[in-house]
């Protein structure tokens, strides 16, 4: 089950509207500890090293993917707020399931603008406070507008658009 089977399974569950998910390797550039005590964040993944508190009760440890597909569209969005990756691949799987994002500065290469795209500054990712406003804002704007963001996803990221786009261009040059 990919990221359309996420999406359909959206239509058939609960959504969990007042939680989020933070679906990464737990590492130090990652940044997890940093928000782990806000409240309404689910942190999924496996640790590495990291001063998280892995006996929180928001860690729900590492899923295999078909857990991942059956629960990641449960989810009203998606957090990434690490300070080292440039492109992540999990910020496209979000969005082709329907969820919005809050990422850090350096993980919003290939975005657009858009509201349920939420973009925290370097100089607020230690401030919690602005960064739970942004994180509830966020989440508030993308569980009303789940079709709007599976469709940005597969029109940016799907690999037959992208190899259309490819070819296009192969072709006019």
């Amino acid at each position: 089950m990919g990221p359309v089977m996420m999406f359909l399974n959206l239509k058939k569950k609960g959504l969990k509207s007042d939680k989020s998910i933070y679906l990464a390797k737990i590492e130090n550039r990652k940044r997890q500890y940093v928000y782990q005590n806000i409240n309404g964040i689910d942190f999924v993944g496996n640790y590495h090293d990291s001063p998280f508190n892995k006996e929180n009760s928001n860690y729900l440890g590492e899923w295999d993917k078909d857990k991942l597909y059956k629960n990641l569209s449960d989810y009203g969005n998606l957090i990434l707020l690490s300070d080292g990756e440039a492109d992540p691949l999990v910020v496209k799987e979000a969005l082709l399931c329907g969820l919005g994002v809050v990422i850090s500065e350096c993980s919003a290469a290939n975005l657009d603008e858009k509201d349920f795209i939420t973009v925290i500054p370097n100089t607020k990712l230690n401030d919690i406070e602005y960064v739970t406003r942004e994180i509830i804002k966020n989440r508030l704007i993308s569980i009303k507008n789940r079709e709007a963001i599976r469709n940005y996803g597969m029109e940016k990221f799907s690999w037959n658009n992208i190899i259309n786009k490819y070819i296009s261009i192969i072709n006019n040059n």
